[in-house]
């Protein structure tokens, strides 16, 4: 069965290369449709209800591959969408994992990886370059390293300013002065470089320090 794609570049060139890429290296891949604008790409999903996998560039006329992934995925969150792009920068890293894309690949790749990312994301996995890879490894455990280093006070402080306790409840539930919460909520600043308590609230939750009932 043909793995049917929609191609969303404004590079004709770039296009085409897939087109060849893709006659010569497989027999099982399909461009169906091809998008050189985000208007251009909603018109074609209403035209083509068999897509099975969405290959945008993140630099697109009228919005960018990324508000068009975000836009698929919001109408329909089962999309299956690759970004294929020259751009690999943190922030674009970070917002196409949130929006929820399937695969990541720099145009730097290399021709087997974007056929291997197709056929995995097609299959209901996911596909990273090395370079994106590489970059989700880190950023996942540097999280972890910076909780790892709040030490099992500071955690307990941190749960409780968190859940709402004043710096005179915190003091009475773990037999400390204020003084010595004073001192570790500002250590607990320093570390996380989070400076206000409602920040440090959200980055308890984020973390899982607390969860919300």
């Amino acid at each position: 069965m043909a793995i049917n794609l929609l191609v969303a570049d404004d590079h004709n060139i770039v296009v085409d290369g897939l087109k060849l890429l893709l006659d010569k290296k497989t027999d099982n891949m399909k461009i169906v449709a091809v998008a050189n604008t985000g208007s251009e790409v909603f018109e074609l999903i209403e035209k083509n209800k068999n897509i099975d996998i969405f290959i945008i560039d993140i630099e697109m006329p009228e919005m960018s591959g990324l508000d068009i992934a975000k836009k698929i995925i919001k109408n329909n969150p089962d999309s299956k969408i690759i970004i294929f792009s020259t751009h690999s920068t943190k922030k674009a890293i970070e917002q196409a994992l949130d929006i929820g894309v399937k695969g990541y690949l720099t145009k730097e790749d290399s021709s087997k990886n974007l056929i291997s990312a197709i056929n995995e994301v097609y299959e209901g996995n996911t596909f990273f370059s090395q370079k994106i890879a590489n970059y989700v490894f880190n950023s996942y455990f540097n999280a972890k390293k910076t909780k790892n280093e709040l030490s099992a006070r500071e955690s307990e402080v941190l749960k409780l300013i968190a859940e709402g306790f004043s710096k005179q409840e915190i003091a009475d539930k773990l037999a400390i002065s204020i003084n010595t919460v004073n001192i570790h909520r500002k250590n607990i600043m320093g570390k996380l470089d989070i400076h206000n308590a409602v920040e440090l609230t959200k980055y308890a939750i984020k973390e899982g320090f607390i969860t919300l009932r």
